[in-house]
């Protein structure tokens, strides 16, 4: 399950992963390094792997690129639009 605060649910990798990069996410704090196909991967799966409930708007921070994971998400998820 997601974290929510006031209605608004966030997940991050910073909270599943100890070697995201993310402050208080692990002792050495250093940044997940990923290449675009295993980064697809795992926002997928954050995305399908999550009980997320009903949602009106899903709001995505991605990750800088060549916009493998762009990509991904636009052939693995059904999208009503995107900005």
């Amino acid at each position: 399950k997601p974290i929510e605060h006031k209605s608004v649910k966030i997940l991050s990798l910073g909270f599943v992963s100890p070697k995201s990069g993310v402050p208080g996410s692990g002792p050495d704090g250093g940044a997940a390094v990923m290449r675009g196909p295993m980064a697809g991967r795992v926002v997928t799966q954050l995305l399908k792997g999550t009980d997320w409930g009903d949602l009106d708007v899903l709001v995505l921070d991605l990750p800088p690129g060549t916009g493998d994971v762009q990509l991904t998400i636009c052939q693995d998820l059904q999208l009503s639009g995107a900005v």
